[in-house]
């Protein structure tokens, strides 16, 4: 009996997939308005901003796949790091009724002030040393990012980011436990990485220098190069236990779990391509952000 050529089997897997995806989630629905209504709400909001608080680090990527290659080497140079927390979103919620979007224009200084203290002390318990930084890495804090310049104007903020299509792929492949509806089809994986990009790119117009840009493909081919660069936007000192992050044996919760043990590699840069002709979906989805997304 002949054995399957690679492409019949990478067929049937993805097919495979799709059929789990749909039975997942009949009817995927992106968990986000879209760019189109947060970038109003940046432009609206900064009149309002005051700096207020002291030392933080945030870490913010739109998908997973970036962990070992930003989270880590910031967690090594910190000696401390926080779960995936969204109490900010929360809060905005539970006080206002409003979304993120509508309370940014809405909410006055005062209440900005009193959005960051009660999220520095409700991640309290997740600091468990003196050290004046810490690591909020909640994938969707892309969202977040006008009003965290806003309750935590202190903040650093890195944006990890990496390839759309190995992103979008691999969170299409990835069986989340909850909470990540826009994974369950090619098509809203793309929208949703669109959207990130777009709302990216105004808040850099809006806010420029504000966040760092931390690509992935750079850190595989130079990861001493772009340590450096980052933990100098940071004000930190480089630690050459940055390039051993693999080596720290910290408890992670997260999908990326297995990937942060391992050496800083090239393992899955290019593992999307073997899918490549089952993916035009995601392509088409992608729109400008597949050749863009850099900028």
């Amino acid at each position: 009996m002949n054995a399957d050529a690679p492409e019949d089997v990478e067929d049937r897997a993805l097919r495979a997939l799709q059929e789990g995806e749909r039975m997942k989630c009949a009817r995927p629905v992106p968990i986000i308005g879209g760019a189109d209504e947060l970038a109003p709400a940046v432009e609206a909001a900064w009149a309002k901003a005051q700096a207020y608080w002291s030392k933080f680090l945030l870490l913010g990527a739109p998908v997973n796949g970036t962990a070992s290659g930003s989270v880590a080497m910031i967690d090594l140079a910190t000696r401390q790091v926080s779960l995936d927390l969204n109490l900010i979103r929360k809060r905005i919620a539970r006080v206002t009724g409003l979304s993120a979007c509508q309370a940014i224009a809405r909410l006055e200084p005062a209440q900005f002030a009193d959005i960051g203290a009660e999220y520095l002390d409700r991640t309290r318990a997740f600091r468990l040393t003196d050290r004046p930084y810490f690591v909020d890495k909640m994938p969707n804090n892309w969202m977040n990012v006008a009003l965290i310049r806003m309750a935590l104007p202190n903040a650093t903020i890195i944006d990890a980011r990496r390839h759309p299509m190995a992103c979008g792929f691999s969170n299409f492949k990835q069986n989340y436990a909850n909470g990540v509806g826009y994974s369950y089809s090619l098509e809203t994986v793309g929208a949703f990485y669109r959207d990130y990009w777009r709302f990216m790119r105004h808040f850099n117009a809006v806010q420029p220098g504000a966040v760092h840009r931390a690509i992935n493909e750079r850190l595989i081919e130079d990861p001493e190069g772009e340590i450096r660069a980052l933990l100098d936007f940071a004000g930190l000192p480089f630690d050459s236990a940055c390039l051993e992050s693999h080596a720290n044996t910290r408890a992670v919760r997260t999908p990326s779990a297995e990937q942060v043990r391992k050496p800083i590699n090239r393992e899955g840069v290019d593992y999307w391509r073997h899918y490549e002709p089952w993916l035009d979906q995601l392509k088409h989805a992608l729109g400008p952000a597949l050749e863009g997304w850099e900028s």
